[in-house]
């Protein structure tokens, strides 16, 4: 039902370009461009809600300061954490019981990446998101700790690991210390 998800308006298309199924499998998450989450209910696909910021400018006409999305990830122990990526070095993440603003943010490098991968471990302890290649080798994978203090600091980042985008990041889910990227 095109009505029940943003379409472009020259075309009246509608382009999902990332979704993500909840732990409980009653929910997906749809990331449809421009920049706008979609929630839905899995067994019927009736739209139940849409994710915003009060603190953030999603769409804007002003792309400096417009805030895309690029990736979202449910959590695996909590079915109703959502993490979503950015292009302004920041992930955002939703209890998606409460829409209308996301819960908190996750701050990323001091050198600014533009985000386009993101992923929980197991336990929904550890994030990690992979950027955009920058210059010729500058491209990250950061991680928190959720269980830091309320800030959320970012733990650290690695660098100089890959030598393109990072358009994935997974947890192993045998081993959730391990990383797989693309």
């Amino acid at each position: 039902n095109k009505s029940s998800v943003r379409t472009s308006p020259e075309t009246n298309d509608c382009y999902a370009i990332d979704l993500s199924l909840n732990s409980t499998g009653n929910h997906i998450a749809v990331l449809t461009v421009p920049s706008t989450i979609q929630l839905f209910d899995a067994s019927t696909l009736k739209h139940l809600s849409s994710l915003s910021s009060t603190s953030n400018n999603f769409d804007s006409h002003d792309s400096s300061s417009s805030i895309t999305i690029n990736s979202i990830h449910y959590a695996y122990i909590s079915p109703n954490t959502l993490f979503a990526s950015t292009n302004k070095n920041l992930v955002l993440v939703w209890d998606t019981r409460t829409p209308q603003q996301e819960t908190f943010q996750l701050n990323g490098c001091a050198d600014e990446h533009k985000f386009l991968s993101v992923t929980c471990n197991n336990e929904d302890l550890l994030v990690a998101a992979g950027s955009e290649l920058k210059g010729e080798e500058n491209v990250a994978i950061a991680f928190w700790d959720l269980r830091a203090p309320i800030n959320k600091q970012l733990l650290g980042y690695y660098t100089e690991s890959h030598s393109d985008d990072i358009i994935h990041v997974e947890f192993s889910r045998m081993n959730s210390n391990k990383l797989k990227y693309l």
